[in-house]
Parts: structure tokens; C-alpha cells; sequence
């Protein structure tokens, strides 16, 4: 199928939630001064998303997007074990 001269356009909005969940999260060895057995704790997160765009057809298999979002992402992060210890 080919479509009309000019691009066809198809203006879209969103609305949703996310949940974040961490993984993985580590310090860098003596990161901020702490000790080797610090460790990094964060929390999931669950927020808000929105999003509003368009897709510009330009042929069957040739189109160009464009959008903006926001996602709503806080966390808390909890660093455990950063007592430091007196060496000898």
C-alpha cells in the first residue's frame, strides 16, 4: 500500500505506573571513605509514567517517531556495615 503524499501522522498519549526493581547495586572498593565490607542497599521504586508523540508514516516500512515521557523514579539507598573499625 502507498500512502498519499506527505507524511501521515498519528499523534499518541500514555498513561501508566512502573515498578523499578534494583539489582545488583555495589560500591566501589573504599567508595566515600567506607570500609572493604560496606555494602549498598536500595529499594524498589513504584511511580507514575506519561508520554505524548507522534509516528510520522512516510511509506509502508518507513515511519519516524517522536515522543516525550516522564517516569516517576525515587528510591532509597541504605549503606550497611560502614562502621569503621581502629587497626592496630
Amino acid at each position: 500500500m502507498v500512502l498519499p503524499a506527505g507524511p501521515e501522522i498519528n499523534p499518541y498519549i500514555g498513561l501508566g505506573v512502573n515498578w523499578s526493581i534494583f539489582t545488583d547495586s555495589e560500591l566501589e572498593r573504599n567508595a566515600l571513605g567506607l570500609p572493604d565490607n560496606a555494602k549498598l542497599e536500595t529499594d524498589d521504586s513504584f511511580g507514575g509514567d506519561a508520554q505524548i508523540g507522534a509516528d510520522f508514516y512516510f511509506t509502508d516500512h518507513w515511519f519516524a517517531n517522536v515522543d516525550i515521557r516522564y517516569i516517576g523514579l525515587t528510591t532509597d539507598l541504605t549503606i550497611k556495615n560502614a562502621t569503621k573499625t581502629a587497626g592496630p
